[in-house]
């Protein structure tokens, strides 16, 4: 990304974000726009997160495989539609958007990912580079925005067996889609170090229990990332729910 774009916005935007706030009062954000993969879009969607918040202050854009190092050279998820409402599948569905300031939100969560087995982006020098492109593509597409809050994708289990798994249990063995690694976090906390008061690290999300993500098989639990189909996005829907509109992060299932 384009470093002195992020850095210009940095120091002027340090002040700013104190007003963004996480809950739906008044001096809350008037519009968030969510950024991430169709995951994501799984719990924002079909788990009807905007019926859980406010939804006039909330809307989302989320696309397949739509991995953290493509944010800044695919230029279609910045012009498909805006996510529905839920629960219709997606992309199904009339596209749901806050109710002012719809095209220029003054808060981005980026939910990062990618393609666990691509070894390209398995250190943190690679993850930073990766976020500092993508929050330089939403800065370009708007320029609006006080501030990004980057999250990584939701997680196994913090806690199975009385062991504690802060990257979240391995729901399935034979994947490493559920869990995130280390360099991810230091990425990610790295950047909000660069860049303070554009850049905020959210908190970190987990399922419940495997059972939350859809099943791999009739006869087997469910591993990540994806809930649907057979799955239980409401559940984590309401989680992040209640984070968004309270601030009060609840481990096991949300960790700051």
């Amino acid at each position: 990304m384009r470093r002195s774009m992020i850095t210009g916005f940095a120091a002027m935007m340090a002040a700013a974000a104190s007003i963004l706030v996480v809950g739906a009062c008044d001096d809350a954000p008037s519009c968030t726009l969510i950024l991430g993969v169709s995951a994501t879009g799984e719990w924002v969607n079909q788990g009807g997160f905007f019926d859980l918040v406010d939804g006039a202050r909330f809307e989302a854009r989320t696309k397949t495989h739509a991995y953290i190092e493509l944010w800044s050279s695919d230029t279609t998820v910045w012009s498909q539609s805006f996510d529905p409402a839920g629960p219709s599948p997606q992309p199904g569905g009339t596209a749901h958007t806050c109710a002012e300031n719809a095209d220029a939100p003054e808060r981005v969560i980026l939910v990062g990912y990618t393609d666990p087995k691509n070894v390209a982006y398995q250190s943190q020098t690679a993850w930073e580079t990766a976020l500092e492109d993508a929050v330089g593509a939403v800065q370009s597409h708007y320029p609006s925005v006080k501030q990004v809050e980057l999250l990584t994708m939701v997680r196994g289990p913090l806690v199975q067996g009385g062991t504690t798994y802060p990257g979240g249990f391995n729901c399935d063995p034979a994947l490493q889609e559920d869990i995130v690694a280390p360099y991810v976090d230091l990425a990610i906390s790295a950047e909000a170090v660069k860049h303070p008061g554009l850049i905020v690290p959210g908190p970190k999300f987990y399922v419940g229990d495997c059972s939350w993500w859809g099943p791999s098989s009739p006869t087997r639990d469910g591993h990540g990332p994806h809930f649907v189909p057979g799955g239980m996005p409401a559940l984590e829907a309401q989680k992040m729910a209640d984070y968004y509109k309270s601030g009060i992060c609840e481990s096991p299932w949300c960790v700051l």
